[in-house]
């Protein structure tokens, strides 16, 4: 993953973490991998336990943080 993640910021493609789980366990999950730290390689995270439900396509068209 941290090739693509790579190749994608070089090219100025965004990047960002959708999940159930807070943004701060997202950033805690994301900076202790078998690769290392990879939250510099990321925009920014989604928190669906505060955007909605999970089946609702309004959860994911909400601005990015």
């Amino acid at each position: 993953m941290p090739p693509a993640l790579e190749h994608w910021k070089a090219r100025g493609v965004g990047r960002y973490i959708c999940s159930s789980g807070s943004v701060a366990a997202q950033r805690d999950w994301f900076g202790h991998t078998a690769y290392g730290d990879l939250c510099p390689l990321l925009d920014g995270y989604f928190d669906l336990t505060t955007a909605g439900p999970k089946t609702s396509p309004e959860s994911y068209s909400g601005s990015v943080r």
